[in-house]
């Protein structure tokens, strides 16, 4: 699943951050939907995939290393632990 260690995924983490977004790009509360159902995929809580909706940087974040890592599905505890991996580097 995530073929990347913790400086791979720190290094994805200040490049998404250091982008430009382009005006047409979707905020967290456009893409809620579909947001969703991506954070659904790696099999993580309801109340953990709300608590992220709600806080755009840290959804955005999330979103752009899950894209760059080309992860699409994984089961419960790879899904949890990827995700207090990138949330600890985000913040």
């Amino acid at each position: 699943m995530l073929g990347y260690n913790l400086t791979k995924l720190k290094k994805i983490l200040i490049n998404t951050r250091t982008q430009k977004k382009s005006p047409m790009a979707k905020t967290a509360a456009d893409a809620n939907p579909e947001t969703r159902k991506q954070l659904e995929k790696i099999n993580l809580e309801a109340k953990v995939i709300d608590n992220t909706l709600a806080n755009a940087k840290v959804t955005e974040a999330i979103l752009a290393t899950i894209q760059e890592a080309g992860v699409t599905e994984c089961d419960k505890k790879m899904g949890n632990i990827s995700f207090k991996v990138m949330l600890y580097l985000c913040l």
